[in-house]
């Protein structure tokens, strides 16, 4: 997974080894697929939820195409928004609760056959 910040698609550095990663595990497989799907937190409206999780997915798929040579057919960009937590909130500031808001705010990887 690739986690972003709060109300960001921007791909943060501490990432790129980890696309580095699924870059290489391509280049190894050549007829592999791989669906790339964004979500955000609970903390914004749902279209906003829509446009930021489909912003962050095709961000990560942009970044494997041109920094890492990834054709862009192998890839299935898709969004859910706030649809498919993986832990559930309460639309809140709390700070404690901010750890966890990071864990919704993702773009996930699924091999596809």
């Amino acid at each position: 997974m690739v986690h972003f910040a709060y109300n960001s698609a921007e791909v943060r550095t501490d990432y790129y080894s980890t696309l580095m990663e699924i870059a290489k595990m391509m280049r190894d497989n050549p007829s592999m697929k791989l669906r790339v799907t964004g979500h955000t937190d609970v903390r914004n409206s749902n279209n906003k939820n829509e446009d930021l999780a489909k912003a962050r997915a095709e961000a990560v798929s942009a970044m494997l195409t041109s920094r890492f040579g990834v054709d862009a057919s192998r890839m299935i960009v898709e969004h859910k928004g706030a649809t498919q937590p993986l832990v559930s909130l309460p639309a809140d500031r709390d700070p404690k609760n901010e750890p966890l808001h990071n864990l919704n705010r993702r773009v996930e990887f699924e091999i596809v056959k």
